[in-house]
């Protein structure tokens, strides 16, 4: 089954920090039962939904949580579902929803009082939504479809769909999808912009809507294509690749062993760092802190010998302790990284993790996808003056010349940041792995049009097919980010004067790997950068 990520995702798990790292920790519940769902009235004042309950279900170990049809309903009892052990949890129709039961199973429920919206009049308070079950995923569809928003349950997905038609932008549901988009179409101003959920990242603008005035003007960063406008920019003199030698590019699942404790053990250390708000000439001075991983026997009074660097941006709502966890700290992204060297996939890397948050703004949106800024002007000298990597000096030109020992990667929201490093990059880094997250320069789930916008602004520049290498990579369709990435890389292809699809990087440059095991997760991840990040470097 294909997910379309722009309509399943406006923003839940890049937006809410603890949605994406739920998503991340890939917690799993096997799926239920598809939860009724609140509505929205024709006119007037939305509908809020029914409050779910906990009522019971058909039998299992656990119960679905799924609301009465009204009323303050009854409290339920704690129920049965179909089967599994966490049960689907959904919301209820109308009313304040009640705890009200279900089906016989487990305990019984104590019932709801009928309830719903009323034909006219005051609107009825709709589903708050429980947290409800779907058809199928992991981790329970969260939302109905109107109302307060409630958890209610859509059909599918493994992280919950949370925006809704009507109501309280609640949270309400979609028809399946991992993450939710956040909105709907009427009552309280919504978050996302004329509908909810067609596009990725919420709006605070919009047209729809009744009730309270709209948070904003017509659009914003997600939702709705928009136009991108390529640009002829300045260049410098490019330099190809001279490597002649790559492994195939298809995709191998890493194996388990790396996972391991690597008697070669690299260490994390903290770096800090100076910057500012490079959009602005009159921009006040900050200090930032990195995570670096040095690998094992590096050695700083060692000058001769020289490393690749890898950049490595975490998702939304991490930070730089994603991967590394902290100074001196085990973890399962630095264990495959010295297993990596250890047994010879690579030669011996730093790999530095940062961060996009900044503590002049709180637009994700916007710092993730002009990190480029800082990451050229700031924090590649900054790392790159006092490690060993192949740039000569930190100067505009050392940079520019060791551009292929250097690679930027990233992960959902770090994969958007990536793109953006690479539409301004080219000159400073040769190599790219965005995982899991599209291009939104022209809007999030237009790949047709970020595609288009890439390729002709490359183009207009000057840039040919080897200045760069792109190894993309997603989980399998339950990766929320495969329905905009996919069809992002399949609009790339038929740019082929600069970008060129292969199967070995001898012959191009571009590749898409899955990896079909796993959704949006850890395990995507670590599978992603093991199989591109050999193909990366000189």
């Amino acid at each position: 089954m294909k997910h379309n990520f722009n309509k399943m995702l406006a923003s839940g798990s890049i937006i809410a920090g603890s949605l994406l790292l739920a998503t991340v920790l890939s917690a799993q519940a096997p799926a239920g039962g598809a939860a009724p769902a609140g509505g929205a009235p024709a006119g007037g004042a939305p509908a809020m939904g029914g409050f779910g309950g906990f009522g019971g279900g058909q039998g299992g170990q656990m119960p679905p949580m799924g609301g009465g049809f009204g009323g303050f309903g009854g409290f339920g009892g704690f129920g049965g579902g179909q089967g599994g052990q966490m049960p689907p949890m959904g919301g209820g129709q109308g009313g304040f929803g009640g705890f009200g039961g279900g089906a016989p199973g487990g305990a019984p429920g104590a019932g709801a009082a009928p309830g719903g919206a009323p034909a006219g009049g005051a609107p009825a308070m709709g589903g708050f939504g429980g947290f409800g079950g779907g058809q199928g995923g992991q981790m329970p569809p969260m939302g109905g479809q109107g109302g307060f928003g409630g958890f209610g349950g859509g059909q599918g997905g493994q992280m919950p769909r949370m925006g809704g038609q009507g109501g309280f932008p609640g949270f309400g549901g979609g028809q399946g999808g991992q993450m939710p988009p956040m909105g709907g179409q009427g009552g309280m101003p919504r978050m996302g912009g004329q509908g909810g959920g067609q596009g990725g990242m919420p709006r605070m603008g919009g047209m729809g809507g009744g009730g309270m005035p709209r948070m904003g003007g017509m659009g914003g960063l997600g939702g709705q294509a928009r136009e991108a406008k390529p640009e002829k920019r300045e260049k410098m003199e490019s330099i190809a690749s001279t490597r002649k030698e790559f492994p195939d590019n298809k995709f191998k699942e890493m194996p388990q062993e790396y996972n391991n404790v690597c008697d070669k053990a690299g260490k994390i250390v903290s770096f800090k760092y100076k910057t500012r708000d490079n959009s602005k000439a009159d921009s006040t001075e900050v200090e930032k802190t990195a995570l670096i991983y040095l690998p094992y026997g590096y050695d700083e009074k060692d000058t001769k010998t020289q490393y690749n660097i890898l950049y490595l941006m975490h998702g939304g709502g991490g930070n730089e302790n994603q991967y590394f966890h902290g100074v001196d700290q085990n973890s399962q992204m630095k264990n495959v990284f010295d297993n990596m060297i250890a047994k010879g996939d690579v030669k011996p890397l730093i790999v530095v993790t940062p961060t996009y948050n900044v503590p002049y703004s709180s637009d994700m949106n916007s710092t993730s996808m002009n990190f480029h800024l800082e990451l050229v002007k700031d924090l590649i000298p900054a790392v790159e003056k006092q490690y060993h990597t192949y740039a000569k000096d930190v100067t505009k030109e050392g940079i520019h010349a060791s551009k292929w020992h250097r690679a930027f990667s990233g992960f959902s929201m770090g994969g958007v940041c990536t793109w953006g490093v690479f539409d301004h990059c080219i000159d400073q880094i040769g190599c790219y792995i965005p995982i899991s997250g599209d291009s939104w320069i022209a809007g999030m789930g237009n790949g047709e049009g970020s595609a288009k916008y890439l390729a002709e602004t490359f183009t207009q520049t000057g840039y040919k097919p080897t200045d760069f290498r792109v190894y993309a990579g997603c989980g399998s369709p339950s990766d929320m980010a495969y329905g905009n990435l996919t069809p992002q890389i399949d609009a790339m292809k038929k740019h082929t004067d600069i970008f060129k699809y292969c199967d070995n990087f001898k012959d191009g440059n571009l590749y898409q790997a899955f990896s079909e095991k796993s959704g949006h997760d850890n395990t995507t991840i670590m599978n992603i950068i093991y199989n591109g990040l050999p193909k990366m470097f000189e």
